[in-house]
């Protein structure tokens, strides 16, 4: 499925070359935000916030094809 998520703070580090401040991805089906990090490569620690689709989530949720997640660092918030 495809995934795109949007990088804040410190996280940019991790975005794909031809979209700053994202990372665009493939992840299997029934895929959760903890396998998102993996493939982004970027830690829980890293993370405050997520949300997807501008809606708060946990990172045992399990994402949907087209899924758009935020993730934010406290720098990234305020």
């Amino acid at each position: 499925m495809h995934i795109r998520a949007r990088l804040y703070g410190d996280l940019v580090k991790y975005a794909t070359d031809t979209k700053p401040y994202q990372w665009l991805g493939e992840l299997a089906e029934g895929s959760t935000v903890t396998h998102l990090f993996s493939a982004i490569g970027c830690t829980e620690k890293e993370v405050v916030r997520i949300l997807r689709n501008g809606i708060p989530i946990t990172i045992e949720e399990q994402l949907q094809d087209g899924d758009v997640i935020y993730l934010l660092t406290r720098l990234g918030i305020g």
